[in-house]
């Protein structure tokens, strides 16, 4: 083979299915887009702020009037944050050992009136404590004023069995168990 026969020669492409533009993008249908756009940003705008100072007129119309004599500031309802905690903490915790720590009047018509509480601890070690005239000792596991059928303990209320007894021989403590009868004799 010879190289005469495989070379080719460059011949112009040609498709005349493909064109090119032949004229520019046409500046007047761009510029009437931008001016509409821009007329209707301003349109919007108008509305927008139109309706701003009719809900503000609105606003001012439904607002009260307070009389300028009144002098008292308006605090708002409890709880009110506190602007320094510490301070509060501390003021408080002041207050609270200046009570302790002091005599003073709870009640002056009634007479009844606060001591230091070593004062308070002293005099209770000196007198002991109060104890009610009715009370009596309660066995142990018993509250005061309960019947004897309510224990407390573990066992829900529910006397032991007897050694080789079974679970129907478990009695409740509150139950009265009736006692038998001799039957009543007939005439």
């Amino acid at each position: 083979m010879s190289q005469d026969q495989h070379t080719h020669e460059p011949q112009p492409a040609e498709n005349p299915e493909i064109e090119h533009e032949e004229s520019d993008v046409p500046a007047g249908r761009i510029a009437t887009l931008l001016i509409g756009l821009l007329a209707g940003v301003a349109m919007v705008a108008l509305v927008l702020w139109g309706a701003f100072i009719l809900l503000e007129r609105q606003a001012q119309r439904s607002d009260i009037v307070r009389s300028p004599l009144i002098t008292t500031p308006v605090v708002p309802p409890e709880p009110q944050l506190q602007a320094v905690p510490s301070r509060d903490w501390q003021q408080m915790l002041a207050e609270e050992t200046e009570r302790l720590n002091s005599y003073g009047w709870i009640n002056q018509s009634a007479g009844t009136v606060h001591i230091p509480i070593e004062r308070a601890m002293e005099l209770t070690l000196e007198r002991g404590l109060p104890v009610r005239p009715d009370a009596t000792a309660q066995p142990a596991g018993q509250m005061p004023g309960l019947d004897n059928g309510y224990n407390l303990d573990s066992s829900g209320g529910i006397e032991p069995t007897t050694p080789g007894g079974s679970i129907n021989t478990y009695i409740p403590r509150s139950i009265p168990v009736p006692q038998p009868t001799a039957p009543a004799a007939e005439e």
